[in-house]
């Protein structure tokens, strides 16, 4: 469990949902809807949890740069992939539904990671 503030400065770096109060409703990285409220919530449709972008098993740590707050189903998924991902969820107008679909970590937060990280260099 991360303390508050710094899953609020996760929060605050999230993406917004248009028409839904910010402070209570965000998009994880792969467009699943997530409940400010709903924190370890693993059985909740708006639980969510934070991600070590490139995993502690392979080297990554708590540094804030390594972390962003993702939905369980979709940190489930992606497990210790780096820096090609897979969704298990996304967002369908107000509610999740299941999507699979791929996803690469954006080639900026790599550069920034890989200077935190060198061995996760591909």
């Amino acid at each position: 469990m991360f303390a508050k503030d710094i899953l609020q400065k996760l929060w605050d770096k999230s993406r917004k949902l248009e028409g839904m109060d910010p402070q209570l409703f965000r998009k994880d990285p792969c467009g699943a809807i997530i409940a400010w409220d709903q924190y370890n919530q693993q059985s909740s449709p708006f639980g969510w949890g934070v991600d070590h972008i490139y995993p502690i098993e392979k080297g990554g740590d708590d540094n804030i740069d390594n972390l962003r707050v993702m939905h369980c189903q979709n940190l489930k998924a992606k497990g210790t992939d780096y820096p090609v991902y897979e969704s298990a969820v996304t967002m369908d107008v107000v509610d999740n539904k299941p999507y699979v679909s791929q996803f690469r970590i954006k080639e900026d937060i790599q550069n920034k990671l890989s200077r935190l990280y060198p061995e996760s260099v591909q």
